[in-house]
């Protein structure tokens, strides 16, 4: 009987598609039964199935948060007090580091218990899980698959955007020059290949080869961990699944590296049914014109709730909407709730202790987040603004804990507002709906730029905190014009064209395994790597 074991860490928009393939795997009859091991906070999420076994990992989203917030703090600190600049996206590669090194290694014996009771056939893995999925391959001698669910690989076409805001932004007008024009000389060049450098790789080889040690495991050297990640390394296959009509798969990429469609951009599990699951939201779309969504799915947005729910609903007012839908989250509430309101009559001492407390409360913040553009002091203009909005929310939005499905949601709405996540920002698309994207981690700032350089849709920048109520404002204003409307539904009808990225993928799985000993589809198992193609510059 084929069993695979499917890894999934990170944050919702990892696990839906992981559960998108599983669903093609079981469906198409690819394995028998699947062993899934996730974190608790979205177990949830899984369908019910007899082929199908929950195994629970040893931490949560909010493991991942407090690592994020420590490291952000200390470097906002370290770059203070030397006057260096921060970068949010090369900050996000070290955080990335510190979460697999210090949570997701450690949790290589609770998965080997499974895999030792359960023996796969194939080990899958998302992104951050990589080299959990290598090791339990190398241990069982079984092929493993990374999933990426972008196309963050070495190629010479353009640079790492995961590197810096800088090479995201450069990336994004390549990629938009190759796509305009398709017929082009595809151009190279070896500097970007640099921007793909060892220093996650070596950060993290201590913790990885002790846990190989513990399974009797050679150690391997920073240049083979990066080899398990960009589809070198023998028995390790690297799938990357995304809308080839945003980016053009690499032309150099290792003989290991696989695209397939995205997988989770009109996703609904199995049973999921709108009226109970979102009641409210299918009673609102009910009731009148396509909405704009509000959405930041699992962003932490801390220390500035108050700023960010003014600049949004200022935009959307500015805008012109006439109905949108805010979906809150316990990560980052924002909404009308969040604006200040009005001070009570009562002595003049009671006004000047609320003032104080809030100056006192805001001065606390500015300093952990280092926010230039954090309020001091609510004044009363501040107060009569946000009264004029909150009455504005009353009437054309509705704010709501729900948790709908994009894939349902965004073919009934007109417009999204979102974060910029790689997954939300395929099923906008998908929809054919423009979208706004206000980044505030890594790749974010990549696939803002990319859509606003192909036209279908804007940034509201610089980036989440900072963006103000004239950046949303316009932002918005934008994606509701006719030729951006235009560009969305014509994506989304040659989207419509092509295949499903699940089933693509689950087909491809399929063949890996059968493949004789777990050789890859290029037979290069056991074979010398090439690196003079594949090799990238330290």
């Amino acid at each position: 009987m084929t069993t695979a074991l499917f890894i999934v860490v990170g944050s919702r928009g990892d696990t839906e598609p992981s559960l998108a393939l599983i669903d093609a795997l079981l469906r198409n009859h690819i394995f028998a039964h699947v062993h899934i091991c996730l974190q608790s906070d979205y177990a949830h999420l899984v369908p019910p199935s007899p082929r199908l076994t929950v195994h629970l990992l040893p931490f949560s989203t909010k493991t991942f948060q407090k690592v994020m917030i420590k490291d952000y703090i200390l470097t906002r600190l370290r770059c203070f007090f030397t006057r260096q600049p921060f970068d949010i996206v090369s900050f996000q590669l070290h955080c990335i580091s510190a979460m697999v090194c210090d949570i997701v290694l450690p949790s290589l014996s609770s998965i080997q218990s499974v895999a030792a009771a359960h023996p796969p056939s194939l080990v899958l893995a998302s992104s951050l899980a990589a080299n959990l999925a290598s090791t339990l391959a190398d241990a069982h001698a079984v092929p493993a698959v990374v999933l990426n669910l972008q196309p963050n690989v070495p190629t010479s076409a353009y640079p790492n955007y995961m590197s810096s805001v800088a090479n995201a932004s450069l990336a994004a007008t390549e990629i938009a020059h190759l796509q305009r024009h398709p017929a082009s000389v595809q151009k190279e060049s070896p500097a970007y290949r640099a921007t793909y450098d060892y220093e996650f790789h070596s950060t993290s080889r201590p913790v990885v080869n002790k846990l190989r040690a513990t399974l009797g495991l050679a150690p391997l050297s920073a240049e083979q961990l990066a080899d398990v990640l960009y589809g070198r390394y023998p028995r390790v296959h690297v799938i990357n699944s995304y809308p080839a009509q945003l980016v053009p798969p690499g032309k150099d990429w290792a003989p290991g590296v696989h695209h397939v469609p995205a997988l989770a951009d009109e996703y609904e599990p199995a049973g999921w049914d709108a009226r109970k699951a979102c009641p409210r939201v299918a009673e609102f779309l009910a009731r009148g014109e396509k909405p704009v969504v509000v959405s930041f799915g699992s962003t932490t947005i801390q220390g500035f709730e108050k700023t960010l729910s003014r600049a949004i609903l200022h935009g959307l007012k500015e805008a012109g909407v006439a109905r949108a839908i805010l979906l809150r989250r316990a990560h980052g509430d924002i909404g009308s709730h969040q604006l200040t309101k009005k001070a009570a009559d009562g002595p003049w001492w009671a006004k000047k202790v609320r003032e104080w407390a809030t100056g006192m409360v805001n001065l606390a913040m500015w300093l952990v987040w280092l926010n230039p553009q954090a309020e001091l002091l609510e004044d009363a203009a501040n107060a009569g603004r946000d009264e004029e909005l909150r009455a504005w929310a009353a009437e054309h939005m509705l704010e709501c804990t729900e948790e709908p499905q994009y894939g349902w949601l965004l073919q009934r709405c007109a417009g999204l507002v979102c974060h910029g996540g790689a997954g939300t920002v395929f099923a906008g698309l998908k929809a054919g709906v423009p979208v706004v994207v206000a980044p505030i981690l890594g790749d974010q700032f990549f696939w803002g730029s990319l859509v606003q350089e192909l036209g279908l849709g804007a940034v509201a920048g610089p980036d989440l905190q900072r963006a103000d109520c004239e950046a949303f404002a316009q932002a918005i204003k934008t994606v509701r014009e006719q030729d951006v409307r235009e560009r969305a539904r014509a994506y989304a009808e040659e989207g419509h064209k092509m295949e499903k990225g699940s089933d693509v993928a689950a087909m491809l799985l399929g063949k890996i395994v059968a493949s004789e000993e777990g050789k890859c589809l290029s037979d290069r198992t056991g074979q010398a790597v090439n690196r003079e193609a594949y090799t990238y510059s330290r």
